[in-house]
């Protein structure tokens, strides 16, 4: 054998030898490692799993203690009764005319099936649901209404129809309304609530004012709330032959006092303002930065005098939150700009609370700094002078 095969039968050899190396450490070690990996994966997946259904057993056992407290007593039966005084009783403190509160039998909630709670067949829960008629006007049901959701019991209106009793068109319409609810409440299983304990509402008042409601035909339209404010004076006449500039004096009507805030739509941060001095179109407000409605100004007839420049920052189912200068202020639906300007300023929030509400525009209120100092646009008025060559 010659020194070339010799070298060659080494390599083929090495090359075999390492192969072998290689295969037993596949088969000995990647593999079981592979398996071990795999086998932890699926421990951790089902420990995972069953976390997420302690969780959501915790979670419902939190929500039935808290049904078990806001329950009627655990009898359906006695359950409906306490039910049906309650409901009279809120209906007449409501000043609404009851013409009916039929209660049903009452009806076993069936289980539904969950991975969390598997192999319940019975939830011993009952239903109970009541059909009621009553008249009234728009300001006596949203009174029952207000009551109805300030009373801590399990309950709910699964329906409401709102009709005119009076088929008269126009202004002439009487404001009674028909009303027709199914409401539905709920007696959790081993509630501890005795018989005969009848549900209370909370008597604290709310911080909508409901009966205001009341002002406005729901078949008519909107009609005039607010008093027609007084005929703004005339302007005085322009000297004929001024001699010198002087600044344009302020109007002697406060503008602000006569906008007022009409309407809101919060799911599009919209809001409507509308000016009872000059009788124009209302001002549309969109809280969208670069939306060409996120501010407004309110001026004199002619826009040479500038009461205020204002920033929409946020519209709210009621209120719209606006700023001017540095200061932020609520404006209340049917409240004046001056109002809200006068009784509205948050004054107890730092400027850092602001602005993690989004109450708080600092570029605004840099460019806008010198209104503070200065509510008038001032402009001048040119006053002639007599010329020529003598």
């Amino acid at each position: 054998m010659n020194p070339r095969e010799k070298n060659m039968l080494t390599l083929v050899g090495v090359a075999v030898g390492l192969g072998i190396m290689v295969f037993i450490g596949y088969k000995w070690f990647v593999v079981p490692l592979s398996e071990y990996n795999a086998t932890i994966r699926k421990y951790q997946d089902e420990n995972d799993e069953l976390e997420a259904k302690v969780l959501a057993f915790t979670e419902g056992r939190k929500k039935m203690d808290v049904g078990r407290a806001r329950s009627l007593t655990a009898n359906p039966n006695a359950a409906a009764f306490d039910y049906d005084v309650y409901l009279k009783n809120l209906l007449e403190k409501s000043d609404l005319k009851v013409v009916e509160v039929k209660p049903a039998a009452p009806l076993k909630v069936k289980a539904v099936s969950s991975t969390s709670t598997p192999g319940i067949k019975d939830t011993n829960h009952w239903l109970l649901s009541f059909n009621v008629r009553v008249k009234g006007e728009v300001a006596q049901i949203a009174s029952a209404l207000d009551k109805f959701q300030r009373t801590n019991v399990e309950h709910r209106i699964k329906s409401i129809t709102i009709d005119r009793l009076d088929t008269a068109l126009g202004k002439a319409a009487g404001k009674t309304l028909g009303v027709v609810l199914v409401i539905e409440s709920l007696v959790v299983a081993q509630s501890k609530t005795p018989s005969g304990t009848i549900p209370r509402f909370d008597p604290g008042s709310s911080e909508r004012n409901y009966p205001d409601m009341g002002k406005r035909n729901l078949f008519v339209g909107q009609e005039t709330i607010y008093k027609d404010p007084p005929t703004p004076p005339r302007e005085k006449k322009i000297k004929e032959e001024p001699t010198d500039e002087e600044p344009i004096p302020p109007p002697e009507l406060d503008v602000p006092a006569y906008v007022r805030l009409t309407q809101t739509v919060p799911d599009q941060q919209e809001a409507y303002l509308r000016n009872l001095v000059y009788r124009t179109r209302e001002t549309k407000l969109i809280a969208k930065a670069q939306s060409g409605y996120d501010q407004f100004k309110i001026s004199d007839e002619f826009g040479q005098h500038v009461f205020l420049t204002a920033k929409v920052l946020r519209v709210d189912p009621r209120d719209v939150y606006f700023q001017v200068t540095n200061r932020v202020f609520k404006l209340h639906i049917g409240q004046s700009v001056r109002e809200a300007m006068e009784t509205g300023e948050l004054k107890n929030y730092l400027k850092a609370d602001l602005q993690d509400l989004g109450l708080f525009d600092e570029e605004f209120a840099k460019l806008h700094e010198s209104d503070g100092k200065s509510k008038t646009n001032t402009g001048t008025k040119k006053k002639g002078s007599k010329s020529g060559r003598e």
